[in-house]
């Protein structure tokens, strides 16, 4: 897309909150406005070059009791029976994991993002980068805790209301994972690395519900019982 159809498109621009209406919540023209200013200043400082961005700019889908933001770093705070997954093999319906995303018409980024998750205790403890459509519309990667057998990289892919698990076991001694998540239109590769300088492929899939607006950012949740963890994003990235 040229530049002058990137700020075309930004300019006419009408955002809702993207997971925020599960609220059911009156938006009222003044935060129309505020959302269109938002992504107005997102496309800018993409076009003027810039990866860094300022994570104000981001918002909450299922909001946690307890995050911190400072220098660019984000630290939230699990909490017990939190997850992202539906329906598939158990019939479980849970979309009550906190989401922390930035919303963005580009349709070619990669953004890219390093998590801790050393606090991890307890099984399925799991924390990742996320492309949040809407409820029932996502694709999520994390390392999730396995216990003994170590840890779960892997990703799910959540099409309209049904969830699926690419994975595989990683050492339990892995604390830190970098991702890089690079969107084309409805394509999506998710690459991983454990330095931070050489990324592997760990899912090349199409997401549902991507052809114009996308969120893309972070997640963390514990599904068991009595289970929390400090989550940590640093790092992060995005780049055309």
């Amino acid at each position: 897309m040229k530049l002058y159809q990137i700020i075309l498109c930004s300019a006419a621009l009408i955002i809702s909150s993207c997971g925020q209406s599960e609220n059911n919540k009156t938006v009222t023209d003044n935060e129309k406005t505020n959302e269109i200013n938002m992504e107005q200043d997102i496309v800018k400082e993409i076009i003027e070059g810039r990866e860094e961005f300022d994570l104000n700019k981001f918002f909450w889908v299922n909001e946690p009791k307890q995050f911190a933001i400072e220098d660019g770093t984000l630290v939230l705070t699990t909490e017990e029976k939190t997850d992202l997954w539906q329906h598939t093999l158990n019939g479980a319906d849970l979309s009550n994991a906190p989401i922390f995303v930035l919303k963005t018409q580009v349709q070619n980024f990669t953004f890219t993002v390093k998590t801790d998750f050393s606090g991890s205790g307890t099984l399925y403890d799991q924390c990742g980068p996320i492309v949040y459509m809407d409820r029932d519309n996502w694709l999520k990667a994390s390392v999730e805790n396995a216990g003994e057998e170590g840890g779960f990289l892997g990703s799910v892919n959540n099409m309209e209301g049904r969830s699926d698990w690419a994975t595989t076991i990683i050492p339990g001694d892995i604390k830190t994972m970098w991702y890089k998540v690079s969107r084309t239109g409805c394509d999506v590769v998710v690459s991983n690395s454990t330095d931070g300088e050489k990324f592997n492929i760990l899912r090349f899939t199409h997401i549902n519900k991507a052809e114009d607006a996308v969120c893309i950012g972070v997640y963390a949740c514990s599904p068991g019982e009595g289970a929390s963890f400090k989550a940590v994003f640093s790092e992060m990235s995005f780049a055309k």
